[in-house]
């Protein structure tokens, strides 16, 4: 007995060692984020000729708040230059994200889009965790930071240029089915952001039932939070965006955005579409950020765009490392 007592006593940290452990709990270490050395980490994505897979899985070496993992999109241009770690031009600690998009650069799904092969294609990465089962992703109140640079070079081309996307994934599909009210592609795009000729643009669309209402209705709003002459003078420099958000199907969702120490997009009320469940979850969001171009239908000089600091906190604090929480409480809306 007490042989046996002592190999056990022997075998648990053994068997310990082979459990992971988040807040106290036993999880699942096979959907741990595939974290690497900062050697390996250079090694591997340091390396001038790497090519970043489609939904390629990886762990930002830097601090993302409460964000973890990191997914490549599915369709990913197939270059090396479309997406890069970048360590001359930084906000902050000693990484950022390079993108880039050529003439007709594209992959996948995205190449027979449009009038020819090319006219639609993307470098962008998605954010994946969530912090709730009930939600296919990000619901309720969020705080979220990014920094972004714009090269001098990096110009408006026609079609579009969407920079970032807060946007719902698969539960749209399904709810474009059930209300034909809200049969849009991008229907389920909560807010993003484009390069276009007015500036830089904040957009929304969502689909939902106003008050009085008994029916969905598409609403799509956009505003210019800069305008090509403030992009012009703010190229070569960083953008630092602090977002307040509470994603709601009701009347108590807001937006707040600022952008460089102002206040430049307020919203107060519905701010997601019309819910209906995919597979046993509402829809929430999920981050994409990046260079996403639609309808190039001659060629184009190339774009690049840098991203750096991204994070999503559960306070003001956990993200702000840009800006005074308390100031921002009593700015007002900068009305141009």
């Amino acid at each position: 007995m007490k042989k046996l007592i002592l190999t056990l006593l022997l075998l648990i940290p053994s068997l310990i060692w082979g459990l992971t452990f988040k807040d106290g709990q036993q999880v699942d270490s096979s959907t741990n984020s595939p974290e690497l050395s900062e050697e390996k980490f250079n090694k591997k994505y340091l390396d001038p000729n790497y090519v970043f897979k489609p939904q390629e899985k990886f762990k930002w070496i830097e601090d993302t708040g409460n964000w973890s993992l990191l997914e490549t999109h599915g369709s990913i241009s197939q270059n090396p230059w479309n997406l890069k770690v970048e360590t001359d031009i930084v906000r902050d600690g000693e990484y950022s994200l390079r993108f880039e998009m050529r003439d007709s650069d594209c992959y996948g799904d995205d190449c027979p889009r449009g009038d020819r092969k090319g006219a639609m294609g993307r470098s962008e990465i998605t954010t994946l965790d969530s912090l709730s089962k009930k939600y296919s992703h990000d619901h309720g109140e969020h705080w979220y930071a990014w920094s972004m640079y714009i090269p001098k070079e990096t110009t408006f081309h026609e079609g579009w240029t969407i920079l970032g996307q807060f946007k719902e994934t698969n539960g749209s599909h399904e709810r474009n089915k059930k209300y034909k009210e809200c049969k849009n592609d991008e229907v389920g795009l909560r807010l993003g952001f484009k390069l276009q000729d007015q500036g830089l643009i904040l957009f929304r669309e969502t689909c939902h039932v106003k008050k009085k209402q008994t029916k969905p209705k598409y609403y799509k709003i956009e505003k210019i939070i800069l305008s090509n002459d403030q992009i012009d003078n703010r190229k070569d420099q960083w953008l630092d965006f602090l977002i307040h958000v509470n994603w709601s199907f009701e009347e108590d969702g807001f937006i707040n955005l600022w952008l460089n120490d102002k206040k430049v997009y307020e919203h107060q009320g519905i701010n997601s579409s019309v819910p209906v469940k995919h597979k046993g979850q509402l829809p929430g969001v999920l981050f994409r950020f990046g260079i996403y171009n639609g309808y190039r239908s001659k060629p184009l000089p190339p774009q690049v765009i840098y991203y750096d600091s991204f994070k999503r906190g559960k306070e003001c604090k956990d993200v702000s490392q840009f800006y005074d929480c308390e100031i921002i409480k009593e700015q007002k809306l900068i009305v141009e």
